[in-house]
């Protein structure tokens, strides 16, 4: 160890003597200002040099000024005051001032007493404040103290005194304070529940119906493009066919021919009829509720990254390599809209919100033809409201689903997991450690309106209760399967029941081990070795079991 370790060490031995007999001189500080308010209460005189050794110990620790001098002082003060207050020693003045609470509980309460024992109470007080406690005293004091706590029980002098009072109302605040925030965190847990619950359920109703509805969606735009495709191939043929005959000069000369007229009207009309065809409208109809369902499963999937951001868990899209809070302002090169989703891209669609409408949203009119013939050109033509533009959106649509479907089902299995853990191991504890609250509070009214409770027992009892509650609230999942009606414990439960009766439980071992191994008694024959014949018998206070009806009790439980 070099030089500075020991320097260290002697300088960190000497802080921490230096801490124990500062908190040394803060209890003797203390005890002494409670035993002057004991003389107080008392009516004994004290010396006022003694209150100002002690009023000049508390500066000084207040101001770090101690010395030897004033701590010499507070010991001697101490002493005087020990045997001032406490005379003619801490047990008999300790048993004066209980003998007076219960005398005081027995007159306000009714019970007789009788003016002898009264009597013998005022003189043990006068001989303990002149200093004049003798034999005859406490021979007197004693046999009426007993003759007094008979006639007042089941109340004691514990239960009946100014501490039992004190003790109560701080048993009631420190419960009913642990009943309201364990109420808060049940009633926000269940709402977080139930919360969760509605948004998984609605995930799971939405995927189901999209991913029915997906396939079918996809194969109708297939279908209706190559109807698209047929009927303006069909359409061209009869314009070449036109444009080579014997019309071609006047054809070029101004396109305007009764027979070229005719045929683009025919292709008009035929595309138009093709949009409100049963096909076209079922596909109008599946777009605009495929649409709807995109929309309220990417709101569900808002909600789920809101619910991990309080339960402080991460809800990503798994499809990028992104954190999932987007940045504040959204790029500004963004692709086409019939590419909103579907197409790679730099940054992810979810963060632009010209994209997310691109690739959530329907356009209106859906399906519907637009036949521009040149007279137009100044005009602006949306391709994405064209039959072809609706179909690409079409496909965005179902794009876009994926991304959105993979985001919720993984968010849900998420928060499911981590609500799962709060439904199986956390809200038991709480409900158990709140329902012990409520009956501890019930049996402290109890016990304070019959004067029964006990400043010490009362406070290990309602530990104790806490305690074991809350042990119950933890294992109380492990017999879920025993509670829903079911013949079954997990060796979880066997554990946490062989630890509640250890004991029984070596009894258990013990039979088993005699059943197994029987023990010869002397004079006894061989141990038979077929096993039609293994009868033998096991005694436990005298109570004779056989090897067969105990063998058929161990198998009885059930263990999976």
């Amino acid at each position: 160890m070099s030089d500075d370790q020991k320097v260290g060490q002697a300088l960190g031995d000497a802080t921490r003597q230096c801490w124990l007999l500062r908190r040394a001189l803060k209890a003797k500080i203390s005890e002494a200002e409670r035993l002057i308010a004991q003389a107080f209460e008392g009516g004994i005189e004290i010396d006022p040099a003694d209150i100002a050794v002690v009023r000049r110990a508390r500066h000084a620790i207040w101001h770090f000024t101690g010395s030897e001098a004033l701590e010499i002082a507070l010991d001697r003060t101490l002493m005087r005051l020990v045997k001032q207050v406490r005379y003619p020693n801490a047990q008999v003045a300790e048993d004066l001032r209980r003998a007076d609470e219960l005398a005081s509980y027995a007159a306000f309460s009714g019970h007789n007493l009788t003016p002898a024992d009264i009597a013998v109470f005022s003189r043990a007080r006068a001989a303990q404040k002149q200093g004049t406690w003798d034999a005859d005293v406490e021979s007197a004091f004693y046999p009426a103290v007993d003759r007094l706590a008979s006639s007042t029980l089941p109340v004691v002098a514990e239960t009946a005194g100014g501490e039992a009072r004190r003790g109560a109302r701080r048993a009631i605040r420190i419960y009913t304070w642990s009943a309201v925030v364990l109420t808060f965190a049940v009633v926000s847990l269940s709402c977080l529940l139930f919360t969760v619950n509605q948004v998984s359920d609605d995930v799971l109703h939405t995927v189901q119906l999209n991913d029915a509805g997906s396939m079918a969606l996809h194969n109708q735009l297939v279908s209706y493009g190559e109807n698209i495709v047929v009927s303006k191939q069909k359409t061209d043929r009869e314009l070449r066919a036109l444009l080579g005959s014997a019309y071609q000069e006047t054809f070029e000369s101004g396109n305007a021919t009764p027979e070229v007229i005719d045929a683009r009207e025919k292709a008009s009309n035929e595309l138009y009829a093709l949009s409100n065809s049963q096909p076209a409208l079922q596909i109008k109809e599946n777009l605009q509720q495929f649409a709807t369902n995109n929309r309220q499963l990417f709101n569900d999937v808002h909600r789920i990254r809101l619910i991990g951001r309080v339960l402080n868990l991460s809800v990503t899209n798994r499809y990028t390599d992104r954190d999932p809070d987007c940045p504040e302002t959204a790029p500004k090169a963004v692709l086409v809209p019939v590419n909103a989703a579907s197409s790679p891209v730099a940054s992810d669609w979810i963060c632009d919100q010209k994209r997310i409408r691109d690739s959530l949203e329907i356009k209106v009119p859906m399906l519907q033809p637009v036949v521009n013939e040149g007279k137009d050109k100044d005009k602006d033509d949306d391709f994405s409201l064209h039959p072809e533009g609706v179909i690409k959106d079409g496909f965005v649509k179902i794009a876009a689903y994926q991304d959105i479907r993979a985001m919720a089902l993984y968010g849900r299995e998420i928060i499911l997991s981590f609500v799962g853990a709060l439904t199986g191991f956390v809200l038991p504890v709480v409900y158990a450690w709140l329902g012990a609250c409520a009956a501890i509070l019930r049996k402290i009214k109890i016990e304070c309106e019959t004067s029964r409770f006990h400043p010490e027992y009362s406070k290990v009892g309602n530990r104790s209760h806490v305690t074991c509650a809350i042990i119950v609230g933890i294992a109380i999942g492990l017999f879920s399967d025993l509670v829903q009606g079911g013949k079954n414990i997990s060796p979880l439960g066997v554990a946490f029941v062989a630890g509640y009766a250890s004991d029984k439980f070596f009894y258990f071992v013990d039979r088993l081990v005699d059943v197994i191994f029987p023990s010869r008694q002397a004079g006894s024959g061989p141990v038979a070795t077929d096993e039609r014949s293994t009868t033998a018998t096991v005694t436990y206070s005298g109570l004779p079991v056989s090897g067969a009806a105990f063998a058929e009790q161990v198998e009885k439980p059930k263990f999976t």
